[in-house]
């Protein structure tokens, strides 16, 4: 498809956006109704309005007829806890390397009715952050690809086509969350003309052209203030330059500056000031406690009430003039299993392969001339992967890459699944010595009820495999605070052959690997700071091992 031609097919979509969906959220009906709901609000109902319920959503007042707003976090499907089965997207890039504005409208289209399917009033997604390198942590779901012209026309019709669909579009994470490893610390030092030319431009669309509802702060700095305390970013460029009306959220406590003087309340106040509106996930800083004393209390900096109100009327006005109140979001005529969505799905896989090489025009296979066909990697088989975080979806149907293959190939080409040398927890042949000398099967896991391994073990037991999410009941014997826990696992592993062996960690804070008494991985001093969604960035180790028939 030519330039001029994606740019036409998306000029069209604007125009029906701009008409219908601008021109009902300006209409004298919808900011009556806002106005009446907000002069019956409290100011304790304001303040505790714009914190989250806990995790997803937004509160509901019972006595005003204002629902809860039940959010779910989804730029490749609808991802809630706990997580029920529903059509996973493709990874994000794969919308960009289409270069279709078509499949960004049908993703959009789709996830907005995957959600109504659910009753779920708003997607956290999509995700369009720059594609800068393939190091980015998040680049498995942001969407934009990396250039920036591509990524604003394909944003407008995704964002566009979701809230056709009656479903906030959130658009995150604002601005330059190129780098997942330290987010809550990291500064991006950008200069002034390629923050406006190249981070800025999909986020610019998305308000402007595609009029999404919501927006979610990043968490990482630029330009010495952290995002969901940058008045520059959240007032002077989004809400004053841009005109956006909506709703700015925070990332999940985002607001809070890990640095160790940080106080909730002043967060809280400078959050406020510089244009945030909701504190996900709780209210942790932004709320009564934190901020009435800058409001009633006359304490500096003075907070003036209609700061609050503003916060409050967007999200109202949101509500209002996507029919909220006048509806039940809940559709029960749209399938949960909707073959629309798989079909969404699998053209965009289908229209986002991109073949770099194609020697002898092997591709694509030939069941009468292939003999065999090698399947290389544990990936290739069950679920297809996906990242973590966000972007975990509970899959409904699928297809792996062997079954596939094995399917195209037919019955008479043999296929070959070959899954030896690939790092897999559940796979790794792990031994250790008991007490009594015995040789056991897993590891000897000891956990410690400090963030140091100091003391003894609180608990000892069997762990077959490292491989767990800490959130889950039972999943840790001792604490679950992240910050108070710690574990050690002890164990043997049989070279099977003579040569280099590949170790890999991935680990919600500090690490520390030996192999034969010898320091492989040491980043136990540094453990992730809070908040307690810290990276999981894989780290990798090699080390030359000798087989042995016995040890």
């Amino acid at each position: 498809m030519k330039l001029a031609e994606l740019n036409v097919a998306t000029l069209a979509g604007l125009l029906i956006c701009a008409l219908t969906v601008r021109g009902e959220q300006g209409s004298n009906n919808v900011e009556q109704r806002v106005n009446n709901i907000l002069n019956q609000m409290t100011l304790d109902e304001k303040l505790s309005y714009i914190g989250g319920t806990g995790f997803w959503d937004i509160k509901p007042i019972p006595r005003l007829g204002l629902p809860q707003i039940f959010m779910e976090n989804g730029p490749l499907g609808i991802a809630h806890q706990p997580f029920e089965p529903t059509t996973r997207y493709p990874a994000g890039l794969a919308v960009a390397a289409t270069w279709n504005p078509d499949r960004a409208r049908g993703r959009g289209r789709q996830i907005g009715q995957d959600a109504r399917a659910r009753g779920f009033y708003a997607d956290l997604g999509p995700g369009i952050d720059f594609y800068r390198t393939p190091l980015g942590g998040r680049d498995f779901e942001y969407s934009t690809g990396e250039d920036p012209y591509l990524g604003s026309q394909l944003v407008v019709s995704l964002v566009d086509a979701m809230q056709q669909q009656g479903v906030w579009a959130n658009v995150k994470h604002f601005v330059c969350n190129d780098e997942e490893y330290r987010r809550e610390n990291i500064d991006i030092e950008v200069a002034e003309r390629a923050l406006r030319e190249i981070y800025l431009p999909p986020f610019e669309a998305a308000v402007t052209q595609g009029d999404a509802a919501t927006v979610m702060a990043a968490f990482n700095s630029v330009n010495g203030a952290f995002c969901s305390k940058n008045p520059i970013l959240d007032t002077q460029i989004l809400k004053q330059e841009w005109d956006f009306d909506g709703i700015l959220m925070s990332d999940y406590q985002s607001i809070g500056d890990p640095q160790p003087s940080s106080a909730p309340a002043k967060d809280g106040v400078l959050a406020a000031e510089a244009g945030m509106d909701l504190d996900m996930p709780n209210g942790m800083f932004m709320n009564s406690a934190n901020l009435l004393p800058h409001i009633t209390g006359g304490q500096a900096p003075l907070i003036p009430l209609s700061n609050i109100d503003d916060k409050v009327r967007r999200l109202l006005r949101k509500i209002v003039s996507f029919g909220f109140l006048d509806r039940p979001q809940l559709d029960s005529s749209i399938p949960l299993d909707d073959l629309n969505s798989e079909l969404e799905a699998l053209h965009e896989a289908q229209e986002g392969i991109v073949l770099l090489k194609n020697d002898a025009n092997i591709l694509p296979l030939n069941r009468n001339k292939a003999r065999s066909i090698a399947v290389l990697g544990r990936m290739a088989q069950g679920v297809p992967p996906t990242g973590f975080g966000s972007s975990f979806v509970k899959v409904l149907n699928y297809v792996s890459e062997l079954s596939g293959i094995q399917y195209q190939a037919g019955q008479n080409v043999r296929v070959d699944f070959i899954d030896a040398g690939t790092p897999n927890p559940a796979t790794a042949a792990w031994e250790f010595l008991d007490s009594a000398g015995f040789i056991e099967a897993g590891l000897q896991g000891q956990y410690f009820n400090s963030n140091d391994l100091s003391g003894s073990p609180d608990v000892t037991r069997v762990d077959h495999e490292v491989n767990f999410d800490w959130t889950l009941a039972g999943a840790v014997p001792v604490s679950k605070n992240q910050a108070a826990f710690s574990a050690r696992w002890t164990g043997r592993v049989r070279p099977q052959y003579t040569g280099d062996h590949l170790f890999k960690v991935r680990a919600d804070g500090g690490i520390r690997l030996y192999v034969n008494d010898q320091p492989l991985i040491d980043t136990f001093l540094s453990p992730m700071p809070p908040p307690v969604y810290g990276t999981t960035i894989p780290t990798f180790a090699k080390i030359k091992l000798q087989a042995r028939s016995n040890l």
